[in-house]
């Protein structure tokens, strides 16, 4: 029973583990408003958080005016380095 002492990680070879990829930061550059309540919808003055469309992180409405603010740079070094 070699398969079920390797299942269970006992004896055996190892697996090699994989390498880890650098994988670059997120630029957020695609923000997505959310609203509490549907009466606010369409205002982005009334949005309670707002998400990046790529990797799925929130943020406050502080925080995405600063990432708006400054998404124009970011834009132009994320298509720099692709």
């Amino acid at each position: 029973m070699r398969w079920l002492d390797r299942l269970r990680g006992r004896g055996g070879s190892t697996p090699a583990k994989m390498a880890v990829e650098d994988t670059p930061a997120c630029a957020h550059i695609t923000l997505v408003p959310r609203w509490d309540a549907p009466a606010d919808m369409g205002d982005d003055s009334k949005a309670s958080e707002w998400k990046c469309d790529a990797c799925g992180a929130a943020f406050s409405p502080a925080e995405a005016q600063t990432l708006r603010a400054t998404e124009a740079e970011r834009l132009k070094n994320a298509l720099r380095s692709d």
